[in-house]
């Protein structure tokens, strides 16, 4: 199972990196440079050697023939001293790990995408308790949103009621002035009527006869009047 997710996943990493290859091409084309299959060879070939130098280290074949100081050399190397012997440790002699090479920054990259890449296939029980507990934290904060937009509209209600009736109680106080004003206005009509009226009963009463035509402009003075005031 871990060559096959092994083998999946650098497979993967072979199409990222054609991928990469072939936008890399198009970039130099729209630069519209002559030999740009050669210039992107050439820095493919940089990038891998300065990333991974260990893919391109000689094989034992190639490998120049020992001197004799280097013979030597080994065969002191070969035979530990006491010291070393005695500061042997579980992972090895001194010697053993002093020649170890240390991860690079581009080692711990690729570990961590292989760990992605394990992390998105969902294996092992881990990433399981990994998802419920996410699946709960999402739950907790959906019901936290549903609440925080239920208490939201019951307050926008709230605000749109209490408007509701400020607007009623305004127009219910202007149609009362209203109503107001038309009462006054037809109770000072109804004086100046009845006033107008009185007096020319008493100009009746007094003996005063008026003629059609001053009968006739009095009306038109008094109605004059209401019409103005």
């Amino acid at each position: 199972m871990y060559k096959l997710v092994s083998t999946i996943y650098f497979n993967t990493q072979i199409q990222n990196i054609i991928h990469r290859y072939n936008k890399f091409l198009n970039f130099l084309k729209r630069l519209g440079q002559c030999h740009y299959k050669y210039t992107a060879i050439f820095f493919l070939l940089s990038w891998v050697m300065y990333f991974n130098p260990t893919a391109f280290a000689m094989n034992g074949q190639d490998k120049p023939n020992p001197s004799k100081k280097s013979i030597k050399k080994s065969q002191q190397e070969s035979s530990p001293s006491s010291d070393e012997e005695k500061l042997q440790g579980a992972t090895g002699s001194i010697k053993d790990r002093a020649f170890v090479r240390p991860k690079s920054w581009f080692d711990k990259i690729k570990d961590r995408d292989f760990a992605n890449f394990l992390q998105s296939l969902d294996m092992g029980g881990e990433l399981e308790e990994e998802k419920l507990k996410r699946r709960e934290e999402e739950a907790i904060r959906e019901a936290w949103l549903e609440r925080e937009e239920y208490r939201r509209e019951q307050v926008r209600a709230e605000v749109q009621e209490e408007e509701r009736r400020l607007r009623e109680g305004e127009r219910r106080l202007r149609e009362e002035r209203r109503r107001n004003d038309q009462v006054r206005q037809l109770k000072l009509v109804r004086e100046r009527w009845v006033n107008g009226h009185n007096n020319r009963n008493k100009a009746a009463l007094s003996g005063e006869k008026m003629s059609p035509k001053q009968a006739f402009m009095e009306e038109k003075k008094r109605m004059k009047i209401l019409i103005n005031n």
